[in-house]
């Protein structure tokens, strides 16, 4: 192994480590503090500090995974060859991810309800937790795909 593919591991540990922690900081919420706020009756103040603090973490781990998938798509896409269904996979999961980004811009004052359907309150936060989990399990995808 030469350097440069030292750099590619600790690239590529940085970008699933930010990504597991935007998507595990969502998925804590959801099943720790959601249900711990509900029961006992905390003051707006907590959840705002709370939210608050995540933002901040989450700004962070999106510059991260920008620069890094930037820096792998292209030493995966021009240094390998790739195939034309890895390279469709991969910008679904582009794709995925910038409708993230573009959920967390959108949600940055409020949590605000942004489809109601069959009486189910649907989230921004919500969508952005459910396109996570799918932007990294996609990313198993292509790591299956890039080995054949």
């Amino acid at each position: 192994m030469v350097a440069s593919d030292y750099i590619l591991i600790l690239i590529t540990w940085t970008h699933n480590l930010a990504a597991v922690t935007w998507v595990g900081g969502c998925i804590f919420y959801y099943l720790v503090l959601r249900p711990v706020f509900a029961n006992t009756g905390d003051t707006q103040v907590d959840r705002n500090q709370i939210a608050d603090q995540f933002r901040q973490v989450v700004k962070t781990t999106i510059w991260i995974l920008i620069v890094t998938g930037i820096v792998l798509a292209v030493s995966e896409v021009a240094i390998q060859s790739v195939s034309l269904i890895y390279v469709m996979v991969l910008g679904i999961k582009i794709s995925l991810a910038v409708v993230m980004f573009i959920l967390y811009v959108l949600n940055k004052g409020s949590n605000a309800m942004l489809l109601g359907l069959w009486g189910i309150k649907i989230y921004k936060t919500d969508l952005i937790l459910f396109f996570g989990v799918l932007v990294i399990g996609i990313s198993d995808v292509l790591s299956a795909l890039s080995g054949l």
